[in-house]
């Protein structure tokens, strides 16, 4: 796991009716003999700051939380830091869009915390007085509150930088509509996934160089099973005879689509060959450019596609058009929190963060 909580970090958040805080040149040293002091005191730590965001903070323990649903996929501890780097972005982000939402003044306080009431009454209601409160846990009803406040704000935020709908009635601010000019385009240009794709399936024999003696030694038996197959042996047999990993289908691939075969000599050979045809060795590389495997491959079937229906049909348009606006809302956010974040006051505690992240100079 991570490295454990450093003295200097839970000066952020302390049991205390007041305290002042830490400036941000005051040393380490200086942190841990205050946190001595309080400590002799009878006072006891219960978090730590990890992010200043704004004017709000982002916890050592919301982070932790937030990296806890992922933890599992982390094989090590390089991994394990890019992933609290991944969940402390988006708990940061989180904060930022709240706040930039609550500027925007959509709804008063009051309005807000009566649509709040309702909708946490409405979920008691449906869950029950034990379920409901099972689902609030250990925050209870000012921490569901407070989450769905930061909700609320975060809504209104995304509903104006993306040009959707506004709310409580009020117009959006961007354009909605899409040309018919830029939805020709976006056809043209998509045409071929608008199609049906023409289907193929293969079978392979997989040898590894290391397994066959070299490379060489590789190549040359490649050579021979591809001759003994277009001689008419079983391709099957050969399979399960020489292949790395024959699989429980003696090779044999599910449907691919022809559009979707990364490695071009294979896509060559399933496009032009005939069914039943048997290719050459093929060499796979890796990005390194050393041998990885060389291929052997029978073309089993193909299935042609159908080309793509006409621009004129209701249900293209349709579908381009839902694309276009999901994409173009993507884009819109996307810009907007690249643009928050860098117009944002953010720290980072070095001493909780991993590197890069904790060698960042506050900003602004």
């Amino acid at each position: 796991m991570l490295s454990p909580l450093a003295p200097s970090l839970v000066l952020g958040l302390l049991a205390l009716p007041v305290l002042q805080a830490a400036s941000a040149d005051e040393s380490g040293t200086a942190a841990a003999s205050d946190l001595a002091r309080l400590s002799a005191q009878g006072w006891r730590p219960i978090d730590a700051v990890a992010v200043q965001a704004g004017d709000r903070i982002v916890t050592q323990r919301e982070v932790m939380e937030a990296l806890k649903a992922r933890e599992a996929e982390a094989t090590s501890q390089s991994e394990l830091e890019k992933l609290l780097s991944e969940s402390l972005e988006t708990t940061v982000l989180d904060r930022l869009e709240s706040q930039a939402g609550e500027d925007l003044q959509e709804l008063s306080p009051d309005q807000l915390g009566r649509v709040i009431q309702s909708n946490l009454e409405d979920k008691r209601r449906e869950l029950g007085t034990a379920g409901f409160a099972a689902s609030l846990g250990e925050s209870g009803w000012e921490g569901a509150v407070v989450d769905q406040t930061d909700g609320f704000y975060r809504y209104f935020w995304r509903q104006a930088v993306t040009g959707s709908e506004g709310f409580a009635g009020r117009r959006s601010t961007r354009d909605p509509f899409i040309r018919p000019g830029v939805l020709l385009n976006l056809y043209e240009d998509q045409k071929q996934e608008l199609a049906a794709p023409t289907i193929v399936r293969l079978q392979v024999i997989d040898l590894l160089p290391a397994a066959a003696g070299g490379a060489e030694a590789a190549r040359e038996l490649a050579n021979e099973l591809a001759e003994r197959a277009r001689g008419g042996e079983d391709f099957g047999a050969l399979v399960l005879e020489f292949a790395a990993n024959p699989g429980n289908e003696l090779g044999v691939t599910e449907p691919l689509a022809l559009r979707d075969i990364g490695e071009e000599t294979v896509k060559r050979f399933a496009e032009s060959q005939d069914v039943d045809a048997v290719s050459s060795p093929i060499e796979m590389r890796r990005p390194d450019g050393t041998l990885q495997a060389i291929l052997v491959m029978k073309l089993l079937a193909r299935q042609a596609g159908d080309p793509a229906p006409p621009f004129e049909e209701p249900e293209v348009q349709r579908r381009l058009r839902l694309g276009f606006r999901s994409y173009r809302e993507r884009y819109r956010l996307e810009r907007a929190r690249t643009e928050l974040r860098r117009d944002a006051y953010l720290w980072f505690n070095p001493e909780f963060l991993p590197a890069p992240l904790s060698q960042a100079p506050p900003t602004r």
